[in-house]
């Protein structure tokens, strides 16, 4: 492929994913080339190409004369995009300590705009403005690769909160703690912050878990999810 066309496939796929991460794509969303390509301003060849873009980051199911869709994630999915935010978030924690002050600035900013969301009673945008704080934890790191990383992890991890269906019953919880974290984070207590942040993000995953399996048994028509199954018997 070109090298103008593969930029314009990126931006596509990058498009798609920075919707995915604002609940515009909710899981399941399917995705129509003929709308897509003429919103997006590309051929339907170059949106096919950021579809496998997409897919490859494990945010769309693509199948052959069946079309696109949002991708539906598994509780196998959430141990893993967890996995990922907790070494990456960690690290970030500790980076902060020779971060400059524009990248401070960017966390209090992000964490402002959260309370602001808050309070305003904006649940569906609360959940993007905290995965954007943790963004700007993961910034701290200096790594543009590690950033587009984090980018589709976001992502993917906007997918999950969409498994609870009351917004502010789901993101309340966190608003504060994600406050605190970015207060220690720039008092400099980056252990204390490493801790709130480790147990924040255990509990978070726990929870999101905890929704999957409530759905799949709700649903008998859902998935089988054998990752659940064996958690159970060995429970």
């Amino acid at each position: 492929m070109e090298e103008g066309k593969v930029n314009l496939a990126q931006t596509a796929a990058d498009a798609l994913r920075e919707e995915i991460v604002m609940g515009v794509l909710p899981p399941g969303t399917p995705l129509r080339e003929q709308s897509l390509s003429l919103r997006l301003n590309v051929s339907r060849n170059t949106l096919r190409e950021a579809f496998r873009t997409l897919e490859a980051q494990g945010l769309i199911d693509h199948r052959a004369n069946h079309g696109a869709t949002v991708r539906r994630l598994t509780a196998a999915d959430v141990r893993e995009i967890y996995a990922i935010r907790t070494t990456l978030e960690l690290r970030g924690v500790y980076c902060a300590a020779q971060a400059d002050l524009a990248r401070i600035d960017a966390l209090v900013e992000a964490a402002n705009q959260l309370q602001r969301a808050a309070l305003g009673g904006e649940w569906d945008h609360v959940g993007t403005l905290s995965l954007a704080v943790h963004r700007r934890i993961v910034q701290m790191i200096g790594s543009p690769r590690l950033d587009d990383l984090f980018s589709t992890i976001a992502a993917q991890a906007r997918l999950t909160f969409s498994y609870e269906r009351d917004a502010r019953a789901f993101q309340l919880p966190w608003v504060m703690r994600d406050v605190e974290i970015c207060t220690l984070i720039c008092d400099g207590k980056r252990a204390e912050a490493a801790r709130a942040l480790q147990i924040y993000l255990l509990e978070s995953e726990q929870r999101i878990l905890e929704i999957i399996r409530a759905r799949t048994v709700r649903r008998p028509d859902a998935i089988f999810d054998p990752d659940m199954a064996r958690e159970d018997q060995t429970s």
